[in-house]
């Protein structure tokens, strides 16, 4: 009887949650599809629950009863043999519960033509390389959206990771994730790994109570403030959680290139970091090749996505 590696890659999710979201975020897969010139529209589901694998392309329709049994097999650590035999088959053949690192060309694949991020894939890669490298334990992002770079996070956090989302639901940037969204994004976690959401505005005391309580004394492995992007905003946001850094913990602020003057006003993240880099031990990830500003709509899909930068801030220490 075939018997598989591991479920450690696979994920489940309910079929209505992804066809809904795949409907709310048209908009987004739309412009990556025409700006990287290929993927294809998003898929439909004939039954009631659907397998992807981690970063592997593609989508397994499953009926309760499958669902039921690889839920089992993902949760229980058993082997393989209460899967049905042509489910078994068609994962083995696809080796997607093969024992292996995630691929990160792969991921970034599945980030913009499945869970888009609103990032720039050159400087989203750099990035994530970096994530990789360190596989931490315990990370908060501040600014969720449509979930792409949190997919990514749950994917290059450590097996037994606290991940910890912080977004408004009426949140100018991205829409917010609402209650649908986060019942999907919940699937985007390993079995081993707790996945929690603050749906409340970063800046409010009651969010950093709730985080302190999800925490439980850990320290932050990485913060990844991508927020309001006002001034104010910005800089509350490194100043409220920046203390809970671990000491060899990563900061990392998207939207470093973004200016009012060329962004419009409000767009701040700009400002705020020069003044960071100005005081602490940073590095800066920007694609040299991308516009510096946001070209005019009609023209976004043929030059691509602009330069919006990651701003990295290595500890907690000043210079």
């Amino acid at each position: 009887m075939l018997n598989l590696q591991t479920p450690e890659h696979l994920r489940i999710a309910s079929a209505q949650l992804l066809t809904r979201y795949f409907a709310k975020r048209a908009e987004s897969l739309e412009f990556y599809r025409l700006v990287r010139r290929r993927g294809v529209p998003a898929p439909t589901f004939e039954r009631d629950y659907v397998l992807y694998h981690s970063w592997l392309p593609g989508f397994l329709d499953l009926d309760a009863n499958a669902a039921s049994a690889v839920r089992s097999w993902m949760h229980e650590s058993t082997d393989s043999s209460s899967l049905p035999v042509d489910l078994a088959e068609t994962l083995a053949a696809r080796g997607w519960c093969e024992a292996a690192a995630p691929q990160l060309d792969q991921l970034l694949e599945k980030a913009f033509t499945v869970f888009p991020a609103i990032q720039n894939p050159r400087e989203l890669r750099i990035f994530l390389k970096e994530v990789a490298a360190r596989r931490p334990r315990t990370v908060v992002e501040i600014g969720t959206a449509a979930g792409g770079a949190l997919y990514c996070l749950t994917q290059l956090s450590d097996p037994e990771a606290l991940l910890v989302s912080i977004d408004t639901p009426d949140g100018l940037y991205g829409e917010g994730q609402d209650d649908q969204e986060c019942e999907l994004f919940k699937t985007f976690a390993g079995t081993r790994q707790r996945l929690e959401f603050i749906r409340d505005r970063s800046f409010h005391y009651s969010t950093k109570v709730d985080l302190l309580e999800m925490l439980d004394g850990r320290k932050v492995d990485l913060l990844l403030i991508d927020g309001d992007h006002s001034y104010a905003g910005a800089k509350s946001d490194f100043e409220m959680y920046s203390e809970l850094l671990a000491s060899d913990g990563l900061i990392a602020m998207h939207d470093i290139m973004m200016f009012p003057e060329t962004w419009g006003r409000g767009c701040d993240v700009g400002i705020v970091w020069r003044e960071l880099a100005a005081h602490y031990s940073t590095s800066e990830i920007k694609d040299p090749d991308a516009p510096p500003r946001p070209p005019p709509r009609e023209l976004a899909a043929r030059l691509g996505m602009p330069a919006l930068g990651f701003g990295l801030v290595f500890g907690k220490n000043s210079k």
